[in-house]
């Protein structure tokens, strides 16, 4: 009786015992496919399972709750991030078959210890998604992920699924839409035989003698100018106008067109005035002029904002010149103007040219030029001219092919002077003929001339040495000055100057060492005198010995001239 009391009791301490297991525990069950155990939890205090537990056995078909008691569907199998270690069971034969071996007792249960690293940043898993791939994005190796993740299969990872990595994979690049090429379309103008392409969008704006296209992110604009001006100086004349219409430091760049002719690009400087709409523009030559209206026309002046302009420049097309450049008529014509001077007019006919230029022959150094176009008339005043029948040149250039025509037309000018003798030099005299009393002296290797002139304030004396050099001094000499000789006696034959020649000759050694002694006394006689006329030193001076000869003087030089000879003789010869 007592051993079936304590059989009862102990069977009811077992039930109560399995009863609080079922409400205390966790279960443990084998995913399919991995083998691993997935952590589910049963109730609201149920735990991750303690080093010192066992797995349950599973229950058998007669031992499941019933419909009603059955609980609600499990989530998909996930990796349960705890933040205390995880303790898998790896299940037993009996937990597979739901029989345990009747030979011995079950064996104890295999324990794998796995700490998932909290510290690194989540990742989901996406559609496509290796391991392998996940671990070269993030810079470390599979297995590193594998235990850092407590993975069971590293080669089954489904969509969604949590991961730790080092570090997160770089996030691929936005798509971004391809920015559609702004479309563009032909424009040709009539007005001033021009095409080029601009933005489609724009609409025409033209007026009757402008040419205008405007849009929304831009505008341009085409105009003309006629002028001689060479490209260069016209696009600075542009580009630095006293209005600063691009500012107070434009750049002017240059730029070759899409027919390969020369231009040059004005841009604005970051002062330009706003309502300029930042206008940069561009400027060249028409091959051949055009006609707007009853203007000519040989420059191009195309104008737009800063962030068209050169895509429209590099689509810009100009008429070829029609014709090679050429001059079929060239004349000038004179007339007296009452204050002296003369009018002069110029007529020619031209073709091929996109400027041109006149340049009087009335100058030397500095002859006056004055800018024309193609074909036309010019009419100009001009005090005076220094040569004789006075060639006027005209000069006309197309910079687009680099052609170049000139032709040549003869004034008839004579010369307001004549000279004292025939024929005359090149250049006219610059005064008439000046016969003065003047004293001429020769010396061992040279000869002095003293001559006054109207126009300066002391006489001139002139000192001429056989080896060609010449030297001019004032003479300063006066009756009262003592000291007139060198205090020694001339060589036997040879003579010491007197007077303004003995000043010079004491008192600048060089002089007297060129000259040596004089041979004979001076003497006075007629002295013709006359000057080239110059728009520039050094002047030149012709004078007469008392022989009759002729001394052209120029700078620091002479030498015997003979009128009509086109090379001057050279000096060395010695007056008797």
């Amino acid at each position: 009786m007592r051993q079936t009391i304590l059989l009862i009791a102990l069977c009811l301490v077992a039930l109560f015992l399995a009863a609080c297991g079922r409400l205390d525990m966790a279960i443990v069950e084998p995913t399919p496919d991995s083998g691993g155990g997935v952590i589910v939890p049963v109730s609201d205090a149920g735990a991750s399972r303690k080093p010192d537990q066992q797995s349950s056995p599973t229950p058998k078909p007669t031992d499941m709750p019933s419909a009603a008691e059955t609980p609600e569907p499990i989530t998909p199998p996930a990796v349960v991030q705890v933040e205390e270690t995880l303790v898998v069971d790896q299940p037993s034969p009996a937990d597979v078959t739901g029989e345990a071996s009747p030979e011995n007792d079950p064996p104890p249960p295999q324990i794998t210890t796995c700490t998932v690293r909290l510290d690194w940043p989540l990742y989901i898993v996406e559609g496509g998604d290796t391991l392998f791939n996940i671990a070269r994005e993030a810079s470390t190796t599979v297995n590193d992920l594998v235990v850092a993740n407590c993975l069971g299969d590293p080669d089954r990872l489904y969509s969604g699924q949590q991961l730790r990595l080092p570090q997160l994979p770089p996030d691929p690049p936005e798509p971004t839409a391809t920015a559609q090429p702004e479309p563009w379309q032909r424009f040709h103008d009539d007005l001033y035989q021009v095409s080029f392409e601009y933005p489609a969008a724009w609409r025409d704006t033209s007026s009757e003698l402008v040419t205008r296209l405007t849009g929304e992110d831009g505008w341009l604009q085409v105009a003309g100018a006629g002028t001689s001006a060479d490209l260069d100086s016209f696009a600075t004349d542009q580009a630095y106008h006293k209005l600063q219409p691009y500012g107070s430091e434009p750049a002017i760049e240059r730029m070759i067109l899409a027919d390969g002719r020369q231009a040059r690009l004005i841009l604005p400087s970051a002062n330009q005035p706003s309502s300029l709409r930042q206008q940069a523009m561009i400027i060249t030559l028409y091959a051949d002029p055009i006609f707007i209206g009853d203007h000519s026309v040989n420059y191009l002046m195309l104008a737009a904002d800063v962030g068209h302009i050169r895509d429209i420049g590099a689509t810009l097309t100009m008429p070829p010149p029609a014709n090679d450049i050429f001059i079929d008529h060239f004349s000038v014509s004179g007339e007296e103007l009452p204050a002296g001077g003369r009018r002069l007019t110029f007529r020619w006919r031209a073709g091929g040219a996109t400027r041109g230029t006149i340049t009087s022959g009335t100058n030397q150094r500095f002859p006056p030029r004055w800018p024309v176009e193609s074909a036309g008339e010019l009419i100009v005043d001009v005090d005076g001219t220094i040569f004789p029948d006075p060639v006027m040149t005209l000069r006309l250039v197309n910079d687009v092919t680099g052609q170049i025509a000139t032709a040549t037309a003869m004034l008839s000018w004579a010369c307001e002077h004549d000279y004292f003798f025939q024929p005359p030099p090149e250049t006219c005299a610059r005064d008439a003929v000046l016969q003065v009393e003047g004293a001429y002296q020769p010396f061992e290797r040279g000869f002095m001339i003293w001559l006054p002139q109207p126009d300066a304030p002391l006489p001139s004396i002139f000192v001429f040495i056989n080896n060609g050099q010449a030297s001019l001094f004032p003479d300063t000499w006066s009756a009262g000055d003592l000291a007139n000789s060198l205090g020694e006696s001339s060589p036997e034959g040879l003579v010491e100057p007197v007077g303004g020649f003995a000043k010079v000759w004491r008192e600048h050694p060089s002089v007297r060492e060129s000259l040596g002694w004089a041979t004979a006394e001076e003497r006075l006689y007629t002295v013709s005198y006359q000057a080239e006329a110059r728009d520039s030193l050094p002047g030149v001076t012709y004078l007469t010995r008392p022989d009759g000869a002729i001394v052209r003087f120029l700078d620091s030089n002479w030498q015997l001239y003979v009128p009509g000879q086109d090379i001057p003789g050279s000096g060395g010869d010695v007056a008797p």
